[in-house]
């Protein structure tokens, strides 16, 4: 076990607590705040009708949180290394509990689009801490145990909303979604009493906190985000897009400066000088950009050109998180044996298979192919997810590991946003969501990117500092 006595926050010895247990209370959480991921997608067309709005004005129900939460997440990592993991992964918690009792209320659209906005803010809070603590109740070679359970819990949480969430719109409400989160997360607040260890405190003298660098990095990814999720919807070359997209550029790179010349910046540039935490990181966000690209423009293509229902598309798609969900925990075991390289560059290439076919995809053809391409990029994801996060745990220092975790979701919420805006895009330019020929170039050019990824190794995880 590494040695965390030294970095502000670290977590009494294994021997006292049960690891599996801590790793319980800590996926529980997760499972809570990612319940309501995919469901949402469904549910705008109700909520629209019952708050008497428009569809385009209800999707920040569901991008509100999205953009929040990649805007706190880098502040809320740091924050986590300095003051304590358990600490703030209680406060988001509770943050985010109090966000889903206001959302389940919403007598308006402002109120819930404010809501959600509370729900990100806990989640920023609560996921990179969270995936710190299970990683630090873990020996280094062992990190890719955890870390396999947390890509599954992840994939697991929306398969599930999907599931229970489309009855309970057609059956109940859509307020319904956001009390059953509810119990879990209480549930999850009262074990971690009991079972998440104390945090330690620190013989080091604390620095100050890096507030300039948590502002321009806020502002920094909230206009990449903006760019990334409205410039399809402005048009790229539109007044607002360039405008945003000029702050974006202007920001980013001031943000680098910031953290350079900060005494303890909330994303450390130290965590970047290491090859392959560089590396897993890059191939991590276009193989994810790639997922949720696919994952947005899938549902359109069955229901536009295969006049599918909405609930047929859902069942349909199940494979794919399913795979997720059971791959996870089998990549954390074979990354132990094999190390990371491999399980990176072969589920990369899975999902640069699954996206090929879904080019020559016709809703006609038969369902097993499709079904074994869903498995097979489903189970591709996980095995990136779940192998470049042990790469660049492994390669942090541990007093970074909060950090590592927050760069790891930063990460992935501007791929998630970025992939989104590119298959969007894409389909644009060729033509449009009623014409086939747009989906096979959308869905080719998916394949050429996670085919790049699977042609770049991320090396050898050396041993890490305390």
């Amino acid at each position: 076990m590494p040695d965390d006595a030294a970095t502000g926050d670290a977590l009494t010895a294994p021997r006292e607590w049960s690891r599996r247990a801590v790793l319980a209370v800590v996926l529980l959480a997760a499972f809570s705040t990612n319940l309501t991921l995919t469901i949402l997608t469904i549910a705008l067309a109700p909520i629209a009708l019952d708050l008497d709005v428009s569809i385009g004005d209800v999707a920040w129900v569901t991008l509100a949180p999205m953009v929040v939460s990649a805007v706190v997440t880098p502040a809320a990592g740091r924050l986590a290394d300095r003051t304590g993991r358990k600490r703030v992964w209680l406060l988001g918690l509770v943050i985010a509990t109090l966000g889903m009792l206001a959302s389940g209320l919403a007598p308006t659209l402002p109120w819930l689009i404010t809501a959600r906005v509370v729900t990100g803010v806990g989640t920023a809070l609560v996921l990179p801490s969270g995936l710190a603590i299970a990683a630090s109740a873990w020996s280094p070679e062992e990190q890719s145990v955890p870390l396999g359970y947390w890509t599954s819990t992840m994939a697991f949480s929306p398969t599930l909303g999907i599931l229970l969430g489309g009855v309970a719109i057609e059956y109940a409400s859509w307020r319904v979604l956001f009390f059953a989160q509810l119990p879990i997360a209480a549930v999850a607040l009262l074990l971690a009493l009991t079972v998440l260890p104390a945090d330690v405190p620190s013989d080091e003298t604390p620095r100050p906190f890096d507030a300039q660098g948590a502002v321009v990095g806020a502002l920094a990814a909230l206009a990449a985000l903006t760019w990334m999720v409205q410039a399809p919807h402005w048009g790229f070359g539109s007044v607002r897009s360039l405008i945003v997209l000029a702050l974006a550029l202007v920001l980013l790179p001031l943000f680098w400066r910031v953290e350079l010349r900060a005494e303890e910046p909330v994303l450390p540039p130290r965590l970047f000088e290491r090859r392959v935490t560089r590396r897993a990181l890059l191939v991590r966000s276009t193989v994810q950009a790639v997922y949720m690209g696919s994952f947005l423009i899938m549902p359109v293509l069955l229901t536009r050109i295969g006049d599918w229902s909405p609930g047929v598309v859902a069942a349909a798609l199940l494979p794919r998180p399913i795979a997720m969900g059971v791959v996870g925990p089998l990549a954390g075991m074979l990354i132990r044996r094999t190390g990371v390289s491999g399980p990176v560059q072969t589920g990369a290439f899975l999902v640069a298979l699954a996206c090929g076919y879904y080019a020559f995809l016709d809703p006609r053809m038969p369902y097993l192919p499709f079904a074994i391409a869903l498995v097979a990029q489903g189970g591709g994801l996980a095995l990136v997810s779940t192998a470049t996060a042990a790469a660049v745990t492994a390669d942090s220092a541990a007093r970074d590991l909060g950090a590592s975790s927050a760069a790891l979701g930063l990460t992935t919420a501007l791929a998630n946003a970025g992939g989104m805006a590119l298959m969007l895009g894409a389909l644009e330019a060729l033509g449009g969501d009623l014409v086939p020929t747009a989906y096979q170039g959308a869905f080719g050019l998916a394949a050429g990117l996670a085919l790049l990824a699977a042609l770049s190794p991320i090396g050898k995880v050396t041993a890490r500092d305390s």
